[in-house]
Formats: structure tokens, sequence, C-alpha cells
């Protein structure tokens, strides 16, 4: 009785059952048997109201939770299929996972954290999955805690937009971030007048002349766009600053060279 209250609080997990948990000492994994209390049985995964049954199987599906230490951890469980009168036939929601995910909503907020600060190759590691697993997780938490993107085009007044590679400088992506919130509002694959077209193809009539300022590193793609979507004021960042600074001097010494030349010649 004890291993079980112990258990259900390393899984933090309420309204269930533990049914009881096997070691396997080959794999070194831990398989935890669970049942789903009574009152969250049979619940639409995606509203979750009450709903009918719609089928039942003896068959154990898992789901993979956080480590223990160096031991695997999977959470055993029947899982029956409902019908929801708004959203059809869908299996019964479960209160240790989301829809659709075969692992626990703690291992998923892990790897969602890691991949804000690692790549996604070192996540993969740490948390002992396949690197597609890892971006499968981010579409995952992305699509559910912000299921519709143009949110972040409200209440845009000063953005700027990068050009940066990837892949060892074998593919490139275009940035666009807002300053006053500091966060990136959009990413587009490619490089170009065409590719910034379509971030401005999403914002409404409003937002394009809410923009008063842009920043940018100079690149004659992004002026052209900019000045053709927005009218406002441009601005460089300190990069592009430095190296402008730098040219400017670097002909400046050219100039006075070919005078002093000339001086020498007569």
């Amino acid at each position: 009785m004890a291993l079980k209250k112990l258990l259900k609080s390393i899984l933090n997990v309420n309204c269930i059952k533990i049914i009881n948990a096997e070691f396997d000492h080959v794999s070194s994994s831990l398989y935890i048997r669970v049942e789903i209390t009574k009152g969250q049985r049979s619940r639409c995964p995606v509203c979750g109201r009450k709903c009918n049954g719609y089928d039942s199987t003896t068959e154990y599906r898992s789901w993979r939770a956080l480590d223990f230490g160096a031991c695997r951890v999977y959470i055993l469980s029947h899982v029956n299929r409902v019908q929801c009168p708004v959203h059809g036939i869908h299996t019964e929601q479960v209160p240790w996972a989301h829809h659709h995910s075969g692992f626990t909503r703690e291992f998923e907020q892990q790897v969602a954290y890691l991949a804000l600060h690692l790549n996604r190759t070192e996540v993969s590691k740490l948390m002992r999955i396949n690197w597609r697993t890892v971006g499968m997780i981010l579409s995952r938490t992305k699509d559910r805690l912000e299921p519709d993107s143009s949110i972040r085009f409200k209440n845009l007044r000063r953005i700027g937009i990068d050009e940066t590679s990837y892949r060892k400088g074998h593919k490139y992506i275009t940035v666009v971030v807002d300053h006053d919130t500091n966060q990136v509002i959009w990413v587009g694959k490619g490089t170009g007048k065409e590719v910034l077209s379509s971030f401005f193809a999403l914002l409404t009539q409003e937002q394009r002349e809410s923009i008063e300022l842009t920043s940018a590193d100079g690149a004659r793609s992004v002026k052209r766009r900019t000045k053709k979507s927005v009218s406002v004021q441009e601005g460089y960042n300190r990069e592009r600053i430095k190296s402008l600074v730098v040219m400017g001097m670097s002909k400046q010494a050219e100039t006075i060279c070919r005078i002093k030349q000339k001086d020498t010649a007569t």
C-alpha cells in the first residue's frame, strides 16, 4: 500500500488508481499499471465532457513518463473509445497525457523547456528519445498553448527582420521579432522579398499601418519589401552599423592612399 502511494506521488497524477508495478531488468524500465477513477472515465479528449462508450479493449496502451534516475518509466492502462456528440469517436481522455500523445504531460513539458536552451540533438540525448520526436512534441505544445498564431501580430509597432542560416549554413530562414515584447512573431524558410512578402500578407491593413519602425541588417531585399508593404522609419542593428563604419573607413583609407600615390608620382 505504501509503495502504491509512493508511485502515485512520484507520477504526480490525480484521478488514477495504481494497480501494480513491474520492473524489467533487461531494459531497465519500470512499468506502472493504472486505471482511471470512475468519475474521470469516458470523457471526450477534446472537450472533456462525459460521453457514451463506443467500444472497449483489454489491451494495454503505454505512455512514457519522466525517468526515475537511469530507469525509464511507462504508464500502462486500458483506454476505451467514446462517442462525443460534438467531436465524434475518440479514445477517452486520460488525466496524465494530452490527446494523440504517447508521453505524459510532465514529460512533454520537460522537453519543451529544454528545447528553449538546447538544440534538438542534445534534448534527444538527454531525454533518450528520437530527435524527430522532439519536433513532434514541440509542435503539439505550440498548438496547445497557441492555437491561433495571429495573436502575435496584435499591437505591432516596432519590428526587427533578420536573415540567418542553419544546418551549418546550408539553409536559410527569415526571422521577424517584436521589439516591444522581445518575442519571435514569424519565421519563414528561405530569404528574399518573396519570403518576406508572405509575412506581410498575413497582416491586415490596420496592422501594417500600425508599424512605426523596422530594424534590419540592410539587405536590399528587406528594404525593398518593407518600403512596398509599410511606410515606416528604418533602422540598422549594431552589427550592420559597425560594418558600415568599417566599410566607410576602408574606402576613406583607399582614397587617401590614391592621393598620396599621385603626389609621390608628381
